[in-house]
This record gives structure tokens, C-alpha cells and sequence, in this order.
């Protein structure tokens, strides 16, 4: 009997050890985005129809003294991003800049400039959501994080995007998109 309740409080304490590494905001990032080169995501609804698109890390390279994937749908068309602790960074012009700040609470905002000239935008953070619809196939993904990215004085360039943990970005949505997850392949750790 006391060696069942020791085996019992082990394997508590190993999954109360790997949630808390989940919850640590240092982790967040790499949780809700895993980047690892073959990892892609399938989306449907481009633009109201029935079309896909499938969103890939095509290669992994290091760029200075820091590890980037290169996120796209083909290799003419990606972004370089890396995850550094609770933060996803984009290269833009040879510049690192923050794109998604995984450590931030619910209804906090942050500022996104990708440019010096694109102007700031607003980044709302809204956690805990349940992300749902149908696409010929119910789907529900739990405690995801929203990013809705807001360029204040301009009209219709809103944007955001939903990221489920261990699966990545589930709907990426805005006034001229709106993309939901239909399938995924994540390569293991």
C-alpha cells in the first residue's frame, strides 16, 4: 500500500511539474506556437470560399547569433520568427521585432511596429478562450490566447489571431480574412 501511494504522489508531482512549465509565461510561447521545420497548419475559408491554404516552418537557420524558422506558405512567400522565453519576434528588414507577447494578462495591450513607418499598433490580449466552428466538421479548441491587432485612425486593417496550446494558430481572422484550422502535423519533441 505505501509504495502505490508513493508511486501515486510520483506521477502527481510529474504532471504538476510539466503544467507549471506550461503556465510559466517563459514557456507560453513555444506551448502555443510549436516551431520545429515540417510543422504546418491547413486553414479553410480564405476569403469566404472553399479554398485551403496550408502555412508551414520550411527551414530552421541561424541568422546572427540566433535561431530563426522561416514561417510562410512556400519559400518565396514566408516570414523569419523565432521564440525567445514568453515572446514570438519576426526579423523584418534585418530588424527583430515583437510580434506576440505570450506573458502578457488577460486585456492587456502592447504595441506591434514593424516598421518605422507602418505606425503602432495595438495588440489586445484576450486569454482563455474557447475557439469553436464548423467547417464541415465541428472544432473546439480550449484556453487558447487571442492577439487582435488594431492600427488606430485607419478603418479595416484589423486583424488577429487565436492560437490553441500545443497546436498553434487555430483562426487567423480580420475584415478581409477570416481562416480557421482544418488540420495540422506538429513533429514531436
Amino acid at each position: 500500500m505505501r509504495n502505490k501511494t508513493l508511486y501515486l504522489l510520483f506521477v502527481l508531482f510529474l504532471f504538476s511539474c510539466e503544467s507549471n512549465a506550461i503556465l510559466d509565461p517563459k514557456n507560453q510561447a513555444a506551448t502555443y506556437f510549436p516551431l520545429a521545420p515540417g510543422n504546418s497548419w491547413t486553414y479553410s475559408g480564405w476569403n469566404g470560399t472553399e479554398q485551403t491554404i496550408t502555412y508551414r516552418i520550411i527551414e530552421q537557420k541561424l541568422i546572427g547569433s540566433q535561431v530563426y524558422f522561416s514561417f510562410g506558405v512556400s519559400a518565396e512567400h514566408t516570414e523569419w520568427i523565432r521564440i525567445a522565453g514568453g515572446s514570438v519576434y519576426k526579423l523584418i528588414n534585418g530588424r527583430e521585432v515583437l510580434w506576440l507577447d505570450f506573458t502578457k494578462n488577460d486585456g492587456a495591450n502592447y504595441y506591434y511596429n514593424p516598421t518605422p513607418y507602418s505606425g503602432r499598433w495595438k495588440v489586445h490580449v484576450q486569454r482563455d478562450r474557447t475557439v469553436e466552428y464548423d467547417i464541415g466538421q465541428k472544432y473546439k479548441y480550449l484556453d487558447c490566447v487571442d492577439f487582435f491587432f488594431d492600427l488606430p485612425h485607419a478603418v479595416d486593417e484589423e486583424q488577429g489571431f487565436a492560437f490553441a496550446p500545443g497546436v498553434g494558430i487555430v483562426n487567423f481572422y480580420g475584415t478581409w480574412v477570416n481562416l480557421f484550422l482544418k488540420s495540422y502535423s506538429i513533429s514531436p519533441d
